[in-house]
């Protein structure tokens, strides 16, 4: 994938992250221990501190990289992924609101 869509697509995966980030932080954290409302710049931040201590996708062979056709199809994949999961946990937090 050309470099300047990948560095796009973390641009707008930094900015989902952080706001599903201050939507959950709203919903459960400060109901129940009374924290400040977070705004999305400091959300992106927790969020790219905790991607330090997590690895966000699986490790990948070294034949997958040499296969240039693979390694189109595995970013893409990731790039769909990263984009997606933040909206997906917005969803299930979303549910998971009406039970409390």
């Amino acid at each position: 994938m050309n470099t300047m869509i990948i560095n796009v697509i973390n641009v707008l995966a930094s900015i989902s992250y952080g706001f599903v980030l201050t939507k959950l932080w709203s919903w459960f954290i400060i109901p129940i221990f009374h924290l400040p409302v977070i705004t999305i710049v400091p959300a992106m931040g927790i969020m790219l501190t905790i991607c330090l201590f997590r690895p966000v996708f699986p490790a990948v062979t070294i034949e997958t990289i040499e296969d240039k056709e693979i390694n189109k199809k595995v970013t893409l994949a990731y790039a769909v992924i990263y984009l997606v999961y933040p909206w997906v946990a917005l969803l299930s937090g979303w549910i998971i609101k009406f039970f409390l």
